[in-house]
């Protein structure tokens, strides 16, 4: 592998040991959609969860029902994967985990990347040793889609010195 990207990915153990406060108000944020996981209302869950997480997409209403069908069938994961995403079950902070990918790698997130998101994205930049930070102006969580020429620069930067 000669390189890695990494676009905002929802690894939250690095904010609960880095900055637990930003954590605490993704909780806070994310009570609608685990109200609606706790009752069974996918659809629900699936809105919820998308407007949290992509602001400058299309709303809800405005997508395919292809797309939102897909949504709404896969919801159930994402409170399934909350053991390796908060308790890092695969030991990534342990030591000489993550300090030991040396190969050029890029961090990315929106501008308005929720303040966990920033937090973990700082957390895992300064943890990797030949890994930068790059913010895309003006984006959100979905900056590969709402904002693909920005991040196709970040790539190409990164390509040049891979």
């Amino acid at each position: 592998m000669r390189s890695l990207t990494v676009i905002e990915p929802v690894f939250f153990a690095v904010a609960m040991q880095d900055a637990p406060e930003t954590l605490a108000q993704h909780d806070v944020d994310a009570k609608p959609f685990r109200d609606a996981i706790d009752v069974g209302d996918r659809e629900t869950a699936a809105r919820t969860f998308n407007r949290m997480w992509s602001a400058e997409a299309p709303k809800w209403d405005d997508m395919p029902e292809r797309n939102r069908a897909a949504m709404v069938r896969a919801i159930h994961v994402v409170p399934d994967t909350h053991a390796f995403l908060y308790d890092d079950t695969a030991g990534l902070l342990e030591p000489g985990a993550l300090d030991a990918c040396t190969i050029p790698t890029v961090v990315m997130r929106g501008e308005h990347a929720h303040p966990a998101i920033s937090a973990k994205n700082d957390g895992l930049t300064a943890r990797m040793p030949n890994a930068v930070q790059s913010v895309i102006a003006g984006a959100g969580h979905m900056a590969p889609i709402s904002h693909p020429d920005a991040v196709a620069e970040v790539l190409r930067d990164l390509l040049a010195r891979s």
